[in-house]
């Protein structure tokens, strides 16, 4: 089996030493600054600048300093500068792995020279000596081939190669890698001291001064073979290449940024007054999981990007601690953390604060509700770590109840129906059913198209009594006539009760669609109907599967579509189809059939009139009717007529007929 080690492990820094990086990187620092205790005669010296190796050289430190200060040993990195010849300054060995060594070797072999006749167009060398270096196998590598007795190819070796230069070609760089990397190849495959490169992340930085503009294109990641990944960012110098850098390491490593913020430190010029500063901190990404998780309250306003860098950091506020113990928390992770200002005031401050036993507990900031304790910081053995507190039970606990979620405390849930829904679905073992697995798939998606999880949640389970047995019915694989025209007869039933005006106990906390504005207190009759109808309909849909389902379904749509009549043989209009069934089912169905009925009539005789309901006519197919058209048709529906129509608008008369009648009168009397 192949043992494969991941990209981060080893990392070689290759930083350009020729005479190209001795220029100034354009970013002048103010050395010398004027003061009131000095006179008015005092001239100040002239800014500095660094050049640009001091940039590469102080970037790739800091590099280094965050994944030694998180990865004690398993993760590694090698300096080589490259002149006209290679200089390494450590190895794969965990003795150079420190900064101490490391600026050491830098101190010796000190800053390019600009004396001509050298090269320093060329890092070939450099590029050799890179590889080579990643062919090398660390120490854990070789422990795990040992370990092993297998043949080196069980090893996968991946690296990553940072090269920090002023490019020219780019692709000259790409061919001599892939040149390079082929035939150290063939040389590791001849031996049992090197291991074969099997993957290599190429990043070429190009780094220019801040006051000179570069014409080289940016190309984004992207595959070259098999073995051999490119990537090129062109990077002004000054403060632009250490940002660049500490995005790149958090990408490299999986890395994520938290700032704790309002940590109380006493001024340094004023020791009485005391101010709040913020440190930001950079840990392992997996501190985070339990906030985007749901164990926490993910708030992403939380998340805020500082200048001049690409990544996203995690502002957590401090919160003083009562107690100084870290075993009274329950945690789920801890991680090793490290500051991203290392020689600040306020980062060496909380320092030295979590160094001498302390603990700071961090919390997220909400605008409303308590506070909400996500982080705790405390040291251990000289590392400081930042814990993952368990925003959930912890296993000391009583099992959590059902209607304890984490959308916060539920108490209607269905458990009844739940544990009967569970009962029906139970799968059993069938030795002759091939599709038994996909046909009990299929009834339990059925099942719970239409299922609603709270009582408040839907209309038609909180008055079972006028429904009963519909729903327990219409779920059924095939029905019986007895049953076809039983859900026919409730569904009568229920329009009849509307018919009269009847009253639903459906209030609007329980209601679903009709909101909390007035919680407690009884809708519209007509909002109550209409949303019992429409979840009716969405739940014999999700059921209907043969033909007598089908019926049920055409009936409930006939009877929402269906335009009222107020007269004696309308009334019993639903009932004609129900006796015309009668004489099909059996003779003590049919004789039930006919008691409810009779009593429904009796019902409806005694009580006072119904009140007229408000139907929109039934549209035609495949057309729309627009409300011009729906107006008229109530206009001519003579249900929605209050009073007796004028005569004048069934027939033309002609007005003032009675004038004209004794203007001639008054002629015939004058003329005799």
């Amino acid at each position: 089996m192949a043992m494969t080690f991941p990209t981060s492990h080893k990392t070689v820094f290759l930083l350009d030493h020729s005479r190209d990086f001795t220029v100034s990187c354009s970013n002048h620092i103010e050395f010398d600054q004027p003061s009131k205790s000095r006179g008015s005669g005092f001239i100040p010296l002239n800014p500095i600048s660094k050049s640009l190796w001091t940039c590469a050289v102080e970037s790739s430190i800091e590099y280094c300093r965050i994944v030694w200060d998180l990865h004690s040993s398993n993760r590694l990195i090698r300096f080589i500068a490259s002149d006209s010849v290679a200089h390494s300054l450590n190895s794969w060995s965990a003795s150079t792995q420190n900064t101490s060594h490391l600026m050491g070797a830098l101190a010796v072999l000190g800053g390019p020279t600009s004396v001509k006749g050298k090269d320093g167009g060329s890092i070939h060398a450099g590029i050799k000596a890179s590889i080579e270096a990643l062919s090398e196998p660390s120490e854990l590598q070789a422990q795990k081939r040992l370990a092993s007795n297998e043949a080196s190819a069980t090893v996968l070796n991946r690296g990553r190669v940072i090269i920090v230069t002023r490019v020219t070609d780019v692709t000259a760089i790409q061919q001599t890698f892939i040149k390079l990397i082929q035939e150290q190849n063939k040389i590791a495959n001849q031996g049992d001291m090197l291991i074969p490169i099997h993957h290599c992340d190429l990043l070429i930085i190009n780094t220019h001064p801040n006051n000179q503009e570069c014409n080289v294109q940016n190309i984004p990641k992207k595959d070259i073979n098999s073995f051999l990944c490119v990537e090129l960012k062109s990077v002004r110098a000054g403060r632009f290449l250490p940002n660049f850098l500490l995005s790149s390491v958090l990408r490299h490593y999986n890395l994520k940024s938290t700032t704790v913020t309002g940590i109380p430190m006493k001024e340094e010029q004023n020791a009485q007054s005391s101010a709040n500063y913020d440190v930001e901190l950079l840990h392992a990404a997996a501190a985070h999981t339990s906030i985007w998780s749901g164990e926490g309250v993910g708030l992403a306003e939380l998340l805020t990007q500082p200048d001049g860098v690409d990544y996203n950091t995690l502002t957590l506020k401090w919160c003083t601690p009562r107690t100084s113990s870290t075993e009274l928390h329950h945690c789920s992770s801890a991680h090793r953390v490290t500051t991203v200002d290392v020689n600040s005031r306020p980062a060496s401050c909380l320092t030295n604060f979590l160094l001498l036993g302390k603990t700071v507990m961090l919390e997220m900031p909400r605008r409303t509700g308590n506070k909400v304790l996500s982080h705790m910081l405390a040291s251990h053995g000289g590392d400081i770590f930042i814990h993952t507190l368990h925003g959930g039970r912890t296993p000391l606990e009583d099992p959590p109840s059902i209607s304890e979620g984490r959308g916060g405390r539920i108490t209607d849930y269905r458990i009844t129906d739940f544990g009967e829904l569970m009962k029906v679905n139970r799968l059993a073992p069938l030795r002759n059913c091939p599709d038994g697995i996909e046909k009990a798939r299929a009834q339990l998606d059925r099942f719970t198209k239409h299922w609603p999880m709270t009582i408040s949640s839907t209309n038609v389970y909180n008055i079972l009594s006028h429904l009963d047995p519909l729903p327990s019915v219409i779920i059924k694989e095939t029905l019986t006539d007895e049953e076809l025209l039983s859900c026919k007869q409730i569904l009568y039933n229920l329009l009849h009760m509307e018919t009269k005006g009847d009253m639903i106990s459906i209030t609007n906390a329980s209601s679903p669609r009709l909101g909390n504005a007035t919680a407690g207190k009884h809708t519209k009759r007509e909002e109550q109907y209409r949303a019992v109808w429409e979840e009716l309909e969405v739940m014999i849909s999700s059921h209907c599967r043969s033909d007598k389902h089908s019926q049920i379904l055409t009936c409930l749509q006939e009877i929402r579509n269906k335009e009222e009549k107020n007269t004696d043989s309308n009334a019993h209009q639903p009932y004609s189809e129900i006796d015309r069934y009668s004489s099909d089912v059996k003779p003590e169905t049919a004789g039930s059939l006919s008691l409810r009925r009779s009593s429904s009539d009796t019902s409806q005789t005694n009580s006072s009139p119904p009140k007229k309901r408000r139907l929109l006519p039934p549209a035609s197919d495949n057309k729309t009717l627009n409300l011009l058209q729906v107006f008229n048709s109530n206009i001519k529906d003579r249900e929605f007529v209050r009073t007796v129509e004028f005569v004048g608008r069934a027939e033309k008369r002609k007005l003032y007929e009675n004038l004209e009648k004794k203007k001639e009168e008054e002629r015939m009397d004058d003329g005799s």
